[in-house]
């Protein structure tokens, strides 16, 4: 018999990527500019955490109002998971089949939107200019295998998050309460 955590994080994480999926298909849709913008990235990370939030809170409900810190961490890591592999193969499909261009586009994209910052802020051409080398110097952060090198490292990101989203709605059973 399957536990029933994987279950449900499986279908937290399903809509979660199925939600990123939509999300990132309706901006390349509209104009991709918008994926290379900072604010757009903090507003799929803001998303992302508030859904993460009311999976666990709808989870821990649907058991009755009590979890584990065990359960609650594995149920986040899991969700997590799920969400970011699904998210991971549609941008790998997105970057390598539908428009292989589009890494270097949104390259350009965010070189473009670095530079604009950095004249908001009035820096010299100088500093511009070294921000831009560095930015070049970067190996391609938009390609498909820099994307599945940085899984691992994405992993363990939703493991400090589960770790803290699991202390936060761990709610253990008083002991001597019945069943």
């Amino acid at each position: 018999m399957q536990n029933p955590i994987y279950n449900e994080a499986g279908k937290a994480g399903l809509i979660m990527g199925l939600v990123t999926i939509v999300l990132t298909t309706l901006v390349y849709s509209i104009d991709y500019t918008i994926m290379a913008n900072f604010s757009y990235g903090f507003g799929i990370i803001a998303m992302l955490l508030a859904m993460i939030i009311y999976f666990y809170v709808t989870w821990r409900k649907n058991r009755g109002g009590y979890v584990s810190f065990k359960e609650a961490y594995m149920f986040g890591l899991l969700t997590m998971i799920m969400s970011g592999a699904i998210n991971l193969m549609y941008t790998a499909v997105l970057y390598g089949v539908i428009d292989p261009e589009l890494p270097n586009k949104l390259f350009d994209a965010v070189v473009e939107t670095t530079v604009r910052m950095m004249e908001s802020f009035g820096l010299p051409d100088s500093e511009i200019d070294k921000a831009i080398e560095q930015l070049e110097d970067q190996p391609d952060q938009f390609s498909v295998i820099a994307m599945v090198k940085n899984f691992p490292i994405q992993i363990l990101v939703y493991a400090a998050i589960s770790l803290i989203m699991a202390a936060i709605f761990k709610k253990e059973r008083p002991p001597f309460e019945d069943a």
